[in-house]
This record gives structure tokens, C-alpha cells and sequence, in this order.
């Protein structure tokens, strides 16, 4: 793919479109005459199951902690940037770290500190311990600044959290990703819940939509989420994600 995919064509340049234009058996041929013969899979190399950083936790030095907190959507705006620098610079290393789930951390807390810094009001906005809902939600940037995007994923899936942690218990955090479009920065096809945007006929003609996968998960054992549903428009997305959750995730309606 390197040597001969579409690479300086932006659209073009994924791997699988380039899986695509030659086919399974010559790009196994291809790697077989670059690297030799294949061998059986030896199974995954990678036996730790993926975790929460959420939360304050020990770090290997003595006396130190590190502070996982939410960044809901992991939408983080240039002000953002400057406080979470000024609380890790207050009370940690100065540093401040990214998760592939959108999320920071902040290292090299003194457990003298701790209290000090769970009180601390910027913990309201990026908290330490979000909801279930709220702390599996990732999304890729959406059609408010990609042009590939088909749908505005960040403000949709954040309106959905929140409205579905209003209404159901979650008994675990359940991995929901979004994106807007079959590139899946987004990782659709690896949430426990995936959405993958798409435009689909409403009343009134195209609207915003979503293709819905379910099963998807990463670790020791990773899974390709399977098609649930295709083409359900934005407007009942929420309606979907309520139904799925109860039926298959074990999500309780909170009393009214």
C-alpha cells in the first residue's frame, strides 16, 4: 500500500480501497514475496484488556498519582488547553497527557495534594469519574469542521449521552463510538455500539443519519461490530441507542 496505493490522493488513500483494487490473494502474494512465507496466525500478541483512566491512581514513584479525567467528545477548545496546563503545572508535573479515547491525564500528583486538586473547580467541566454513558462516548470531529463528514457527531452523540443518562441505569461503561463518515476516525466498527454517518430519506427528503453496529471491541480478542440497522436518521438515533441499550447491555428506565 505504501509503494503503490493512491496515497497522494487524500479521498483514496486508505488501505482498504487499495485491499479493494487488488484483491486478498495478490496483496497476500505481495507480502509473502516482500517478507517470505506467511505462517499461521500465532493469536494476539496483546493480552491486556483495554481500561479506564479515569479516576486518581498511584504511579510508580513513591508518594505520586496520576488523574484520569473526562473530556466529553474529547472536544477541547484553546482556553481548555491553557487551564488543563495551568492544573497539571498547580499541582502535577506539568504535563498533561492524551488517551486514544479523547481524554487527559494529569501526572505526578503528590498524594499531599490529592484533596486539593479533586476540589478543584476545573473538575466540574473535565470530571474524574463521568457516567457510563458520558465515559464510553468518542467521536470524530463531525461535518462542523471535516468536509468528508455526512453528520455533526460531536453534538449529536453529546445530546444523546445526556439525554440517556436521564432516563436509564447503565450497570458498566459501554463503548459508543461515532463518526461521520466510512473512514471512521471515529473507530465505529470497534465500540460495543458503533455509528458510522450516513444521509438517508426523511420526510422531508435527505436528512442526517447513522448506519448502527453492534459488537465491535478491541483487547486480546477484538471484534468487528456487525450491522444492526442501516440508515436511521439522527432525529430517532437517541430512540435506537434507548432501545439497544436496554435489550442487549442490560441498561435499566431510571424511575420517573
Amino acid at each position: 500500500w505504501r509503494d503503490n496505493g493512491e496515497r497522494d490522493k487524500r479521498p483514496k488513500g486508505r488501505f482498504r480501497l487499495y485491499l479493494d483494487s487488488v484483491g486478498l490473494e495478490t496483496f497476500r502474494e505481495l507480502v509473502a514475496e516482500r517478507f517470505g512465507p506467511l505462517t499461521p496466525d500465532p493469536g494476539s500478541v496483546f493480552d491486556a484488556t483495554p481500561r479506564s483512566h479515569y479516576g486518581i491512581h498511584q504511579q510508580k514513584q513513591a508518594e505520586l498519582n496520576y488523574a484520569g479525567l473526562h473530556v466529553p467528545v474529547g472536544r477541547l477548545k484553546a482556553e481548555d488547553f491553557q487551564d488543563l496546563a495551568s492544573l497539571s503545572e498547580g499541582y502535577g508535573s506539568g504535563d498533561v497527557r492524551l488517551t486514544e479515547d479523547q481524554n487527559v491525564i494529569i501526572t505526578g500528583i503528590p498524594s499531599g495534594q490529592l484533596e486539593s486538586f479533586k476540589s478543584d473547580p476545573l473538575l466540574q467541566k473535565f470530571p474524574l469519574e463521568p457516567s457510563h454513558l458520558a465515559a464510553g462516548t468518542v467521536s470524530c470531529t463531525g461535518n462542523t469542521y471535516c468536509s468528508f463528514a455526512l453528520t455533526n457527531t460531536k453534538d449529536q452523540a453529546l445530546a444523546a449521552a445526556a439525554e440517556l443518562d436521564q432516563e436509564l441505569h447503565l450497570p458498566e461503561e459501554i463503548k459508543i463510538h461515532w463518526t461521520g463518515c466510512p473512514n471512521t476516525c471515529g473507530q465505529a466498527y470497534m465500540g460495543a455500539i458503533g455509528l458510522t454517518g450516513t444521509k438517508t430519506r426523511g420526510e422531508s427528503g435527505m436528512v442526517e443519519g447513522y448506519d448502527i453496529t453492534i459488537g465491535g471491541s478491541q483487547g486480546a480478542n477484538p471484534q468487528v461490530g456487525e450491522l444492526h440497522r442501516k440508515g436511521v436518521p439522527a432525529t430517532e438515533v437517541r430512540a435506537a441507542l434507548k432501545e439497544i441499550l436496554i435489550e442487549q447491555f442490560g441498561a435499566k428506565p431510571k424511575a420517573a
